[in-house]
């Protein structure tokens, strides 16, 4: 049988629209659109916040293939920097830390567009996001809110007639009263030499109206006459502890009062002593509260290969509800304060247990992300040593420091 011309051209035809309808759904129906993120997050940490990514793909048909750093946010960074120096890279979102964000500022891409599209920048905690942003443009898009808060052994202190302390004054109160019934002190800090106590040095800077980069300023001044004052009737291994240790310290009841991160709360939660050790917004001072804020920032990669969708997956992690998600799979705090409302409805008992961190990181003080950071902690460091356990002079001292701030 022979086949006509037009009869040839017929099955020509519908031939490349077979192809071009196998190439559409191989492309498109089979292969569903992808994005990498790099992410500095344990394996464990990983399985807890799996669900709040299979959440997102389910929304919108993307997938997100991860690639855990674990801690290593160093490594991540520099694999940053390698990518785009390259001219091409896999990464598209990718996590950055509190203190990397003005070295990894160049390789990622300036969002400001984005965001006033979005419309939700205004939600996010303000001393947070301020970091992420250099000259007006946004670069950098919270994504966790670390802090700490306080936590009292009720019972302890009902003993001597003694309430959780709301104010300043009220901390100073019960830390003398329980020194002079003891003998010791039952108040406790992360107060040996590492960045923890410049993390705890925030509660009170914060709460009289100070900074990190002002030393000898009037409310740094201040807060640091209370911190000598304090000192006086603190437990004396507050030299030593540090996240680590402190915990067991307040659990094995050698102190009443401590400050710490979320975590301590899970601890104590499965110690069985939550309603015996309870968490506690931060006193307030006469500014108000006060606590440090870090956890780290999301950034689309320069030569990230799928940008856009890079942002549906940064606006979704900063969302009401992808904040909400992830304080309820992982406790992570969340860098807005309406996604508290979520874990609220969905699990009432982890919000009641967790909800001091809410009034507390209304008054944040993000630590400066500069290029000479590390000698400034040191710095902090160092003078509350000398203020506090040495005794020396407060406003002398902080004169000091400022000046050796300043000829650095």
């Amino acid at each position: 049988m022979k086949i006509t011309r037009v009869q040839a051209i017929v099955i020509v035809v519908i031939g490349f629209a077979i192809v071009g309808v196998g190439y559409w759904y191989m492309t498109t129906a089979v292969a569903p659109e992808k994005i990498t993120w790099y992410a500095a997050m344990l394996d464990d940490e990983w399985e807890l916040y799996k669900p709040l990514v299979d959440e997102f793909t389910r929304e919108t048909g993307i997938r997100v293939e991860v690639k855990l750093y674990g801690g290593a946010w160093g490594e991540l960074s520099e694999n940053l920097k390698a990518e785009v120096e390259a001219g091409r890279g896999i990464a598209d979102v990718v996590t950055i830390d509190d203190f990397a964000v003005t070295t990894t500022r160049d390789y990622v891409y300036d969002l400001t567009d984005e965001v006033e599209a979005w419309g939700e920048w205004d939600d996010l905690y303000a001393d947070k996001k301020r970091l992420g942003v250099f000259e007006e443009q946004i670069y950098f898009i919270p994504w966790r809110a670390d802090a700490l808060t306080m936590y009292v052994n009720t019972e302890k202190l009902a003993e001597h007639g003694l309430e959780p302390p709301e104010t300043m004054e009220n901390l100073l109160t019960v830390a003398r009263t329980l020194y002079e019934s003891e003998g010791i002190g039952r108040v406790g800090m992360k107060a040996k030499k590492y960045e923890g106590l410049t993390c705890e040095v925030a509660i009170f800077i914060k709460a009289y109206g100070g900074d990190y980069l002002k030393f000898n300023s009037e409310p740094n001044v201040n807060a640091f006459e209370f911190l000598q004052d304090l000192g006086d009737y603190l437990h004396p291994d507050s030299k030593t502890w540090d996240e680590g240790t402190i915990p067991n310290s307040i659990s094995g009841e050698e102190i009443y009062v401590n400050f710490n991160w979320p975590y301590q709360a899970t601890i104590l939660e499965e110690e069985g002593l939550t309603g015996k050790i309870n968490a506690f917004p931060t006193p307030v001072g006469p500014i108000g509260r006060g606590t440090t804020v870090g956890g780290g920032f999301l950034a689309i990669s320069k030569v990230a290969p799928h940008k856009n969708l890079a942002w549906e997956f940064v606006k979704f992690l900063a969302s009401k509800r992808g904040q909400g998600l992830q304080l309820q799979h992982i406790g992570w705090l969340p860098v807005r304060d309406d996604a508290w409302d979520h874990l609220q409805e969905v699990d009432p008992g982890k919000y009641t247990l967790l909800m001091p961190y809410r009034q507390t990181l209304r008054s944040a003080l993000a630590r400066p992300a500069i290029a000479n950071y590390s000698e400034l902690t040191e710095l902090w460091q160092d003078a509350f040593w000398e203020i506090v356990w040495e005794g020396e002079n407060v406003g002398a001292t902080l004169d000091n420091y400022q000046a050796i701030w300043e000829s650095g």
